[in-house]
């Protein structure tokens, strides 16, 4: 009965052992299917890091920028030798004497150092041309013709003319140009101020119709004391010198057309208009003051010894007035 039982169980059993079996393998499976699917659900989760590291590998690089180009630069064309110069006036052959040029430019300095510097007359301009291309053309000869002469030079004569061309060439005197308008106390029966602050008045009164534009020479021919109210005061170039001090420092403290206040001198009050004036030149009175200003200096850095017996004071002889001495 027992193996009766055992035989119907068998099967059984088996079936059971089986199914155990089978739920075991299907549990190993569904958990190798589950493993699968976690796998297959990181997988999205890496596949972005792959793109991103590819997008930035394809990342094209930057490029360095282009420095600008340097604009070429205008170069000086080359001048050509077929262009014609243009002539300088002062080049232009005027003479030729013995097969040497004599130029526009060599007549030209002789003209200004014979005219000092004066403008000929348009009219007259060719024929003094003429006459002293002339003169330049003798001076030429006697050149060549002196330098080829064996001439002893007296050493007196030669000192003479070495001092008086280093004479000339010192500076001269600066030259000054102006009009004024002179503003004085009226003496005896004359018209005009009768005191010092009403010449004064006066004279400030015309600076001020000056500023507001009046005529210089209208108001210099009526109101100046001065011989110059006939030129509109105008007294031409001078030297410093030739006028009191204060006048010409006044002159020579005022910019180019600038008009003074009133400058008071010995003579009134003056109303002072400096003009252009022409550079200065060596005259006979400006080498005498060169030269007594050399000697000057030299003297003062010289170590002069006289060892002359010192001279006797004059003596006064009955019935000779010495010089000077008035009867």
């Amino acid at each position: 009965m027992m193996l009766r039982i055992l035989c119907v169980l068998a099967p059984v059993m088996s079936l059971a052992f089986m199914g155990c079996s089978e739920a075991q393998g299907d549990g190993k499976s569904g958990a190798t299917h589950q493993s699968k699917a976690k796998s297959e659900a990181k997988a999205p989760a890496e596949a972005p890091k792959a793109e991103t590291k590819a997008e930035l590998k394809a990342e094209p690089k930057a490029e360095p920028k282009a420095e600008p180009k340097a604009e070429p630069k205008d170069e000086p064309k080359p001048v050509s030798k077929d262009e014609p110069k243009a002539k300088d006036p002062k080049a232009e052959v005027v003479a030729v004497v013995d097969g040497e040029n004599v130029t526009r430019a060599e007549l030209d300095a002789l003209t200004d150092k014979l005219t000092g510097g004066q403008p000929i007359p348009a009219e007259q301009k060719a024929q003094a041309d003429r006459e002293i291309l002339d003169m330049l053309v003798d001076q030429k000869l006697l050149k060549k013709f002196i330098d080829g002469q064996k001439v002893e030079i007296d050493p007196e004569a030669l000192f003479q003319a070495k001092l008086q061309t280093y004479v000339q060439n010192m500076p001269v005197p600066e030259n000054l140009h102006a009009r004024h308008i002179l503003i004085k106390v009226a003496e005896g029966e004359e018209t005009g101020p009768k005191t010092d602050a009403e010449a004064l008045a006066l004279a400030k009164s015309i600076r001020k119709e000056l500023a507001g534009g009046a005529d210089f020479a209208q108001l210099a021919l009526k109101s100046s004391a001065c011989p110059s109210k006939d030129k509109g005061g105008d007294l031409g170039e001078f030297t410093p010198e030739r006028m009191v001090p204060a006048f010409s420092a006044a002159v020579k403290g005022l910019k180019m057309n600038e008009i003074s206040d009133p400058v008071k001198t010995d003579f009134g009050y003056h109303v002072i208009q400096r003009l252009p004036a022409k550079a200065a030149k060596p005259s006979q009175q400006s080498m005498q003051q060169n030269y007594r200003k050399l000697v000057g200096e030299l003297r003062g850095k010289a170590k002069v010894e006289n060892k002359l017996p010192a001279a006797p004071p004059a003596m006064d002889l009955p019935g000779m007035p010495m010089p000077g001495d008035e009867e």
